[in-house]
């Protein structure tokens, strides 16, 4: 078991799993297969590749947090003439709001890597009588805060991590493990991650669990899933795979 590899979603799985895997066993002790969450990655391991020399640490939440703060109240010194501006200026809260507001925007455009310059397209979208204060703050996500990392060597908790996982797919692809490698539990709802997790179904020895795929869904209905279907994150994971629904075995049948 010790050449094992499992991957599951959380820390807490992988104790579950842990615990789970001991009482199986009948025993009080066991060694255990490596079990960590599948965004837990060794960074020793993937020092070995050239591409992560160099990768900046990531800011903190709080270090974020106060660089945007700052950057705000920067803005707000700039535009007296518009009315957001003018609003925030005598209210400390709304731009410790705006700040969040601005991190959770970040926050999943890096998880989605949508790249930060296409925030200009919300010229697209109705913004009402602050439309044009907003579209002046997109430039402190999307050139302002980025100047800012990059002066301090440090990128995007998010955007680190998909790097990182996109990283051990590549390792894992061009030095395969001896030992079985399997992702279990994790629908793959970020890209980085399906990334990986088309990696281990291609391993020899590699294996991937999807968690409640449905397969007694007619055709025509599954073609039709949307982003609001509960079953569209993991249509995405099987299509990025590359393997046809009817194709997935049902575990422990062996057909």
């Amino acid at each position: 078991l010790a050449a094992w590899t499992i991957l599951v979603p959380t820390r807490r799985a992988a104790r579950e799993l842990q615990e789970k895997l001991l009482v199986e066993s009948g025993k009080s002790a066991l060694v255990l297969p490596q079990i960590r969450p599948i965004g837990d990655l060794d960074e020793e391991i993937l020092e070995a590749q050239q591409s992560l020399i160099g990768l900046p640490d990531a800011i903190s939440d709080i270090g974020r947090e106060f660089a945007l703060l700052a950057l705000i109240d920067e803005w707000v010194l700039k535009n007296p003439q518009l009315r957001l501006a003018q609003e925030l200026a005598g209210a400390p809260q709304q731009v410790q709001g705006l700040a969040t507001s601005l991190a959770e925007l970040i926050d999943v455009m890096e998880t989605e890597e949508v790249s930060l310059a296409r925030l200009p397209e919300a010229y697209l979208i109705d913004l009402a009588v602050h439309r044009e204060a907003i579209l002046s703050l997109f430039n402190l996500v999307n050139k302002e805060l980025p100047s800012l990392l990059m002066a301090e060597n440090l990128m995007g908790a998010k955007e680190r991590r998909s790097r990182l996982i996109r990283l051990e797919a590549k390792r894992l692809i061009e030095n395969p493990p001896s030992g079985p490698v399997i992702a279990a539990g994790s629908t793959g709802t970020i890209p980085a991650t399906r990334e990986l997790l088309k990696a281990i179904s291609n391993l020899e020895n590699g294996a991937v669990i999807l968690p409640g795929l449905d397969q007694e869904m007619d055709a025509k209905s599954w073609d039709a899933v949307s982003p609001q279907h509960p079953q569209y994150a993991i249509k995405q994971l099987v299509e990025a795979i590359g393997v046809e629904r009817q194709e997935v075995l049902q575990l422990g049948t062996g057909s």
